[in-house]
């Protein structure tokens, strides 16, 4: 009986393993299954081996691409077991494994509460001078920098997986796979291997939980990084030190040379406050601008500014809304404003934009076509304006955080509204809802002077930028082990928490931010400490994935700690308060309470964490000493 129990103990664990293994697409591929949508297809294919049938196989591809089944497409297209039987003639679809860049441009709509957010991606693979349209089955595709990446190529289009490893099974041994990852071949793989190298290519920390590997395994995979080229977990310098920035003004052919025709820039603040100059309007933007940026790094990053005369580019203000904004890092269309403007500036002034300077904005004679204020590369240099001048544009902060990296700061306003740590209310998601920070839809200044605190980044923005580190700036808390279910805090803490806002790093050794890591990948809930805000000072929580062995952060979630409210502008823990977060899936639960108290320290709270849906005792501060004020003669 023992014996019955262990094995259906460990058969079990292997179909969790499994279902695990087959979730990113073309980790480990079955068979096309007689329930499986396209097996008709696929059957057609290895009965007839026509032309016909291959035709049929190609049409069936293309029309799952056309229609959005991302998903689907990539199950046919990397289907490896299936594949084998396949006639040359039908692999239309070619399956690549390898090193890539993706590189994605998104434009900011001029109004952020209604407006749809403008996102296109590519991809150039190392040694390879093409660059490809590229989609995703998760829809949207995050920077990367020199990555592992899987898929397939269709038609000059690629086509990733959501992960980077593909395997398949020995060759008559299904216990032993023989997986491709970063155009190279590794044989003769366990599954707890595979799915290893899964996460490492994903940029899990090396922390395998459920997996039956050795320190060897480790060894291995840090050995395969190495020699594939992929140097992880290594800092960053982008966004410290101080860094030179170059403001292009540019505008269309019908204002002349230097833009002195007609209004040209004569309008909004550059008029009614700076007489005219546009030169002295973006000086202010760029004090502005930099005032929040140093604040924000505390310290680390300062922006020395070079700003250009305006320049007339050889386009029509008539038909300005049907050019390309930014190409540079893409198809590097000569028509393509930014590849003007750096063309201009080549020839007026014999400056290379990007090679002589760290960022570079462009300044755009405003365009009514154009539906978008700004529009900015992710983690690569290049934004442009459509310049309105009706303040010292919040669009300049927002592109420069997508150009350092940052993605969008969201929130939902249905469902646990941002309390569980997945997205629970599809229908309810704004992409720039969260108005705590410069990368949701919030302001920086106002009248040209900039607040400390206002719209600042959130605090996974602020760990991928190198502005805090896990030199005690950032606590991390492991409520649960996922695996088993065993609950960590009881409670956890109580952790002092200074305020993230406050412009400097107050007290050395003292956490600005508390990470609590959850059920899925990289998921965690954040926790900052908020001076300044609309209402009252408290705790925000925000959830996102963070890869920290890469520096790439998806979108930030606000979470509403009062969800009775129809704002999110209180959605703060104030000191005195509760709340509890939800750390699992969505088949989990996993609950979570943050208690808030006040501190002794100026400018800081205590958090106490529980690993329940009830609340810890509130940490009290200590009564404050008596002043000994002496003797009175």
């Amino acid at each position: 009986m023992m014996l019955l129990i262990i094995f259906l103990s460990l058969l079990i664990e292997t179909i969790a393993e499994l279902n695990r293994a087959i979730t990113p697409h073309g980790l480990l591929v079955v068979d096309l299954d007689a329930s499986h949508p396209s097996k008709s297809i696929h059957q057609a294919v290895l009965k007839e081996k026509s032309n016909a049938a291959c035709q049929a196989r190609l049409q069936h591809l293309r029309e799952l691409i056309s229609n959005n089944d991302i998903a689907r497409a990539i199950e046919v297209a990397l289907a490896l077991k299936n594949r084998q039987n396949l006639p040359d003639s039908c692999k239309h679809d070619k399956i690549v494994t390898g090193i890539g860049t993706i590189y994605t441009v998104v434009a900011t709509p001029s109004n952020k509460i209604n407006g749809t957010v403008i996102r296109n991606s590519k991809i150039r693979f190392k040694n390879d001078e093409r660059v490809l349209p590229c989609v995703s089955a998760t829809g949207k595709l995050l920077y990367k920098k020199n990555e592992a990446i899987a898929g397939f190529e269709l038609d000059n289009q690629f086509v990733k997986a959501e992960t980077s490893i593909i395997c398949n099974y020995e060759s008559n041994n299904e216990s032993r796979l023989v997986c491709e990852a970063a155009s190279r071949t590794l044989h003769n793989l366990t599954l707890a291997q595979a799915l290893l190298y899964a996460d490492r290519l994903q940029g899990v920390r090396p922390t395998p939980q459920g997996h039956s590997v050795r320190r060897k395994d480790e060894a291995d995979i840090d050995d395969f990084l190495e020699s594939a080229g992929l140097a992880y977990d290594t800092p960053l310098n982008h966004a410290t030190g101080t860094k030179k920035i170059i403001y292009i003004p540019v505008c269309q052919k019908e204002y002349g040379f230097g833009c002195n025709t007609g209004t040209g820039f004569n309008y909004g603040l550059t008029s009614s406050t700076h007489g005219s100059n546009l030169t002295l309007y973006l000086q202010k933007l760029h004090e502005v601008s930099n005032e929040f940026f140093l604040s924000n790094s505390y310290g680390q990053l300062q922006l020395a500014a070079t700003i250009l005369e305006p320049l007339q580019l050889d386009y029509a203000y008539a038909s300005c809304d049907t050019l390309t904004p930014l190409d540079y890092w893409g198809s590097r269309s000569s028509s393509a404003l930014d590849f003007m403007t750096y063309a201009k500036v080549k020839e007026v002034h014999g400056i290379d934009v990007v090679k002589d300077f760290d960022f570079n904005v462009i300044v755009n004679r405003y365009c009514p076509g154009f539906s978008w204020s700004g529009i900015g590369w992710i983690g690569f240099p290049g934004l442009a304006l459509n310049l309105r001048a009706f303040d010292y544009d919040a669009s300049m902060i927002h592109e420069l955080g997508h150009n350092l990296g940052a993605e969008h700061a969201s929130l939902m306003s249905g469902g646990a509204k941002g309390a569980k740590a997945y997205i629970d209310s599809l229908d309810t998601w704004s992409e720039y809802g969260n108005a705590h920070s410069t990368m949701g839809r919030g302001n920086h200044e106002a009248n040209g002077v900039y607040y400390r605190g206002y719209a600042e980044f959130m605090a996974s923005s602020k760990i991928i930028f190198d502005w805090l580190s896990g030199s005690g700036e950032i606590a991390s808390v492991t409520p649960y082990s996922y695996s088993s279910g065993e609950a960590f805090c009881s409670p956890c803490g109580p952790i002092t928490l200074q305020a993230t806002d406050a412009g400097t790093i107050q007290f050395l050794g003292i956490p600005v931010a508390v990470e609590i890591k959850c059920e899925a990948n990289n998921r965690y809930f954040f926790l900052e400490y908020r001076e300044v805000t609309p209402s009252s000072p408290g705790v925000l929580v925000s959830w996102t994935t963070v890869s920290y062995s890469t520096r790439v952060a998806e979108n930030s979630v606000l979470v509403d700690a009062t969800p009775d409210t129809s704002s999110f502008t209180d959605a703060m823990i104030i000191p005195g308060a509760d709340f509890t977060v939800y750390c699992g899936t969505s088949g989990t639960n996993y609950p979570v309470n943050i208690a808030v108290a006040s501190s002794n320290n100026f400018g800081a709270v205590v958090v106490t964490i529980n690993s329940a849906e009830t609340s810890a005792i509130l940490p009290e501060a200590s009564p404050k000493p008596t002043p000994d004020y002496g003797v009175c003669l």
